[in-house]
């Protein structure tokens, strides 16, 4: 393998409208050249184990998942025509969770994951593709999403528990991304840019793999999100109802109806933040941030992710 092209997060920043997409353009893709790799088809390797030993420990159960993991490239490499030319994998769990139980730094195992992914497939050169997302707004998210798959973890409780620090710096994350071998390039953007549209965010997407094949999703209808929040009547419903819920089929079944109870063109968003509380995070932050995007994101003004409005202006950045 030549070329390998790792889609890796952060999560919550866009991962399953760009997911989404590729395994729509996947027939194009092939004609193009290229194998298609998703989180969906590593979550259903043959040996179902070796996935939840990689997700989350313990190590002795990795080889069996990389294992896994190499039949599935090697049976999309043989789809691609006339000869795959790259290997595109998206899937954020590569870089780990990040949650307060895991300590300092909240991206743990990246370093140690993604070895493991590029040794098992062996590639001549690697480059990593990666969205991050203003802190506020990410650890808002991320708690949504614990709701959103039936937990019922007191918000209150968990804002104590992240917000109290700056543990969530990207320049962490890409320091250690860089340590993996055979990685030569970090491509990072903010998803913020999503605000010019779906459509618009995932061409970017596409732009920045290198492959010259933006020109897929060019006349495609702008999709619509993968994973809406919950309004703010469903997230109080849900608290409510979550601690109750036993089964994946319940808890299925109590999101889909929520959503559709209280969609989210009719109702506000659920309100975790209080304004000050924001400022305050938005502030422990920007120190970090605007050194960060000093290194990393030149093209962009350094104070962008310094104040709600600066950051907004990042919705227009694409249009």
């Amino acid at each position: 393998m030549k070329r390998l092209i790792l889609h890796v997060g952060v999560p919550k920043t866009g991962t399953s409208l760009i997911q989404r997409t590729m395994r729509q353009l996947r027939p194009e893709l092939r004609s193009s050249g290229i194998a298609y790799i998703d989180r969906k088809a590593m979550h259903r390797l043959r040996d179902r184990p070796s996935w939840a030993a990689y997700a989350t420990g313990p190590k002795e159960n990795r080889p069996r998942f990389l294992s896994d993991l190499r039949d599935v490239v090697k049976r999309e490499r043989l789809r691609a025509l006339p000869k795959a030319r790259a290997v595109v994998m998206s899937n954020e769990s590569m870089i780990g969770r990040i949650a307060p139980e895991f300590g300092d730094p909240y991206w743990p195992r990246a370093t140690a994951a993604l070895t493991d992914v590029v040794t098992a497939l062996k590639p001549s050169s690697t480059r990593v593709v990666m969205y991050i997302r203003r802190q506020d707004r990410l650890i808002e998210s991320l708690y949504m999403q614990r709701i959103h798959l039936g937990g019922s973890l007191n918000w209150t409780k968990f804002h104590r528990a992240v917000c109290g620090d700056d543990r969530v710096r990207y320049q962490d994350l890409v320091q250690a991304i860089a340590e993996v071998p055979t990685v030569e390039k970090i491509s990072v953007a903010p998803f913020e840019l999503i605000g010019a549209g779906g459509g618009r965010f995932v061409t970017h997407f596409m732009e920045s793999l290198d492959l010259g094949i933006e020109a897929l999703v060019a006349d495609r209808d702008d999709p619509k999100p993968s994973n809406p929040s919950y309004t703010q009547p469903a997230y109080e419903l849900a608290m409510k109802i979550n601690k109750r819920l036993e089964t994946p089929a319940q808890r299925e079944l109590t999101r889909k109806y929520l959503r559709e109870l209280f969609p989210a063109d009719e109702y506000p968003k659920a309100q975790l933040l209080t304004n000050e509380q924001r400022s305050e995070l938005i502030e422990i932050y920007r120190p970090a941030n605007e050194k960060f995007f000093a290194e990393y994101l030149s093209e962009f003004p350094v104070d962008s992710y310094s104040s709600p409005e600066a950051t907004s202006r990042l919705g227009s950045w694409l249009r």
